[in-house]
C-alpha cells in the first residue's frame, strides 16, 4: 500500500515537473501581464533587427554603454538610428516592417539568450513567440 502511494505521488511530481518546465514562462503574473520571473528571464538577453543590425542589450542596468534603456546610448537614444525608441528609425517607427512597434511589422527585431533565438520584440500580436515593447519597458521600470 505504501509502495503505491509512493509511486502516485513521484508520477504527480514528474508529471507537474514536466508541465512547468514545457512553459517557458510559467510565472505569478501582475495585471499587466508581465511578470517577476520574466525579467530576470530577460536580463542580459540581445535584440538584434532581422537584418542582423545589433539593437542593443536588455539590462535593468541603465548606465549600460549597450542597454536599450541608457537614453544617452546608441540604443536606447531616441534619436539613435539603431534604437527601437527612434520613432523615425527602421526599428522603432509605426509603419517599418522591421520595427518593434508596428503592428504589422513581417520582420521586428528578435530577442536572444545566450545565443538562441526566445522571443520577437513586436507589438505584432501574430508574430510569435513575442513580447512587446512595453511590456519590456513595464519589466524593467525603475522606481
Amino acid at each position: 500500500m505504501k509502495k503505491n502511494i509512493k509511486l502516485r505521488i513521484l508520477l504527480i511530481l514528474l508529471f507537474f515537473t514536466f508541465i512547468l518546465s514545457s512553459c517557458e514562462l510559467f510565472t505569478l503574473s501582475f495585471s499587466s501581464g508581465t511578470s517577476l520571473y520574466n525579467r530576470f528571464f530577460f536580463e542580459g538577453c540581445k535584440i538584434y533587427g532581422q537584418d542582423g543590425v545589433y539593437l542593443g542589450l536588455i539590462t535593468g542596468n541603465y548606465y549600460h554603454p549597450e542597454s536599450i534603456f541608457n537614453k544617452y546610448g546608441i540604443y536606447g537614444n531616441q534619436y539613435s538610428l539603431t534604437s527601437i525608441f527612434n520613432p523615425n528609425s527602421k526599428y522603432g517607427s509605426k509603419s517599418s516592417a522591421y520595427s518593434a512597434f508596428c503592428n504589422y511589422a513581417a520582420f521586428p527585431p528578435k530577442i536572444f539568450k545566450n545565443g538562441s533565438f526566445i522571443r520577437y520584440l513586436t507589438t505584432n500580436t501574430m508574430r510569435y513567440p513575442f513580447i512587446t515593447p512595453y511590456q519590456l519597458i513595464e519589466l524593467f521600470k525603475q522606481d
